[in-house]
């Protein structure tokens, strides 16, 4: 081992004689042809560690890279513009600037002030800001007439928000946490939302009066989980360490993350057959819903790999507008084409596949390196994004559509029933499914009430029915029917929202430190997920830090990229002698 260092030493110290040697023969010659070309050599490629370049061969070499350089800037910023673009074209229908259109930007912006407004004051009495939003949109709209925005602006907002939502969970979803539950995350992922959705569906049939496939459309709509309340409880939780040891934060909104997208493809198909099966063929209302997941998630695959090409998206910014404008385009271009579950699946995929990419320096060509930090820095970039627009502008848009005059009579306390009866089977068969596993009687109880809240999926969906109903049986002899239905399907999701989202936040910040232990994870840097490594992990992991500092430590000049990696070391080092053990694993930063 010490020969292999003394070798590597002398590598090293001929590649740095050999790199003064071609600088100072690029500055001579590129003088003469008032060429800068200082640094662009990259004389630490294997090809020019023997001879010396000749002088004509490294002005080819240094002309070419700076070619490809103002390429490559040139490329990004043309493909973000035309992607902007085609965005815009996608929804540009909906945006066209009349004098109606004038006035209803004014409405949306005074919605969007309302809610940060609401969102303030609801902080300042105690209560979550989510409440603050859905409240200030329903006194705003049921106070002024006046204050409407169109309902395809409506759905662009909801959409949108999802889709933010969505790539967010993608990217803070942790693979090894799910891969090492496994079997558990499964039944956490079909079987609540499963029985909530035939309770719901039954329940809603029976009082609503409605046909089966359409209670059982609004079963699937009030089973998906709120990952807008889920996801930022949990990291909040996870943040502070409490049930870090046992990966009960990453579980959770693993298992909220899937079950989202097993309610969206069931809402999708059974709103499919309830609405449109008239007018279509069986076979073709049967192979809607499979091919739904897969355009869903091939095209996830396909943006969360442009994504992770870092060389090209070499930037902080780039990389962040890159994926928002991704996500957006999939939303909007499956929801023109009537796959509007496909869109919701494809960002959550692209959040995934992005995330793995980034971390392991995938693809190899066209990968800078492998960086954890690429994740959270957007992640980090979406967040300030989702608090200061999609958040606001989400949940005030919810609280609009909340017009009681237009509401069935009875139907709140209908609704009610509906609602609370699959909360109830939700929790107990979400305590069930967590038998087995080395979790104890509080943490099992955590996760059942952590699965109360929802939002995000309801307020985007659902209208859709409605949507849908005034489209496609306008000539139908019970439209009107199906018109009361569909207003029935709309006021329970809101109200779904108005009471569990609240409700969910609260007891996700209540009980989190009351049910959960909290685990000591002082020392580890901020902005890391946190997991525990076994033994063999932990070989994995000393390996990626190798690969690390073989990327970073000898062409960096900045110490503090030493220190962060040594620090690693220093941490495998101790635990490995039995410093900090718990069980035969540790607590590390994922790298």
């Amino acid at each position: 081992m010490i020969n292999n260092r003394i070798t590597n030493q002398k590598h090293d110290d001929f590649e740095k004689d050999q790199e003064i040697t071609v600088n100072q023969t690029i500055d001579s010659v590129s003088s003469s042809f008032d060429v800068n070309c200082e640094g662009d050599v990259d004389v630490t490629d294997e090809r020019c560690c023997g001879d010396r370049l000749p002088v004509s061969s490294t002005l080819i070499l240094t002309i070419s890279r700076k070619f490809d350089k103002h390429f490559v800037t040139f490329f990004t910023d043309f493909f973000l513009i035309a992607s902007a673009l085609a965005l815009f074209l996608l929804i540009g229908e909906s945006l066209s600037y009349s004098k109606y259109e004038l006035e209803a930007f004014r409405n949306l912006a005074i919605l969007w002030l309302s809610s940060i407004v609401g969102a303030f004051s609801a902080k300042i009495c105690g209560l979550p800001s989510l409440m603050g939003m859905i409240g200030s949109g329903i006194l705003v709209t049921n106070i002024s007439n006046n204050i409407t925005i169109p309902e395809a602006w409506n759905e662009i907002v909801r959409a949108s928000g999802l889709a933010i939502v969505l790539v967010r969970s993608g990217l803070e979803l942790d693979i090894s946490s799910v891969q090492k539950s496994g079997f558990m995350t499964m039944r956490l992922t079909f079987l609540p939302g499963l029985f909530e959705a035939l309770t719901c569906g039954f329940l809603s049939a029976t009082i609503f009066q409605m046909p089966l496939l359409l209670g059982l459309s609004l079963g699937c709509l009030l089973a998906a989980v709120s990952p807008a309340v889920v996801v930022v409880g949990m990291l909040e939780l996870q943040s502070l360490g409490y049930g870090v040891a046992k990966g009960i934060p990453s579980l959770v909104i693993a298992a909220a993350s899937f079950d989202d997208i097993a309610a969206i493809a069931g809402f999708s198909f059974m709103i499919e057959f309830a609405i449109k099966a008239k007018s279509k063929g069986m076979l073709q209302m049967i192979l809607h819903g499979p091919l739904s997941i897969l355009l869903g998630i091939s095209s996830g695959c396909l943006g969360g790999i442009l994504v992770s090409l870092t060389k090209i998206w070499n930037v902080e910014w780039k990389r962040s507008a890159m994926i928002i404008v991704s996500v957006l385009i999939i939303m909007f271009t499956l929801k023109a084409y009537s796959f509007s579950g496909s869109g919701a699946i494809g960002a959550l995929t692209v959040g995934v596949v992005a995330s793995f990419c980034w971390k392991w320096g995938i693809p190899e060509r066209f990968a800078k390196e492998s960086n954890q930090s690429f994740v959270n820095v957007t992640e980090h970039h979406i967040s300030i994004l989702w608090d200061l627009m999609f958040e606001p502008l989400l949940f005030v848009v919810i609280g609009s559509a909340m017009k009681f005059d237009l509401i069935p009579d009875g139907t709140l306390i209908k609704s009610l029933i509906v609602v609370m009866a699959g909360i109830f089977v939700r929790m107990a068969t979400a305590f069930l499914s967590t038998c087995g596993a080395d979790l104890n009687l509080n943490e099992r109880l955590f996760i059942s009430l952590a699965w109360i809240p929802k939002a995000t999926v309801q307020a985007a969906l659902c209208s859709f029915p409605l949507v849908l109903i005034n489209q496609e049986m306008s000539s139908n002899e019970m439209f009107s029917d199906y018109v009361t239905w569909g207003n029935q399907i709309l006021s329970t999701a809101i109200i779904s929202i108005v009471v569990t989202a609240p409700l969910g936040l609260i007891v996700i910040q209540y009980f989190g430190p009351k049910f959960l232990s909290k685990d000591d994870v002082s020392g580890l840097k901020d902005g890391h997920n946190v997991h525990r490594y076994n033994g063999d992990e932990l070989i994995d992991l000393l390996s990626q830090l190798e690969l690390s500092i073989r990327h970073h430590v000898p062409d960096s000049e900045d110490n503090s990229i030493k220190e962060d990696i040594n620090q690693m070391l220093w941490q495998c080092r101790s635990m490995l002698i039995g410093e900090n053990q718990n069980n035969g694993s540790v607590l590390l930063p994922e790298c």
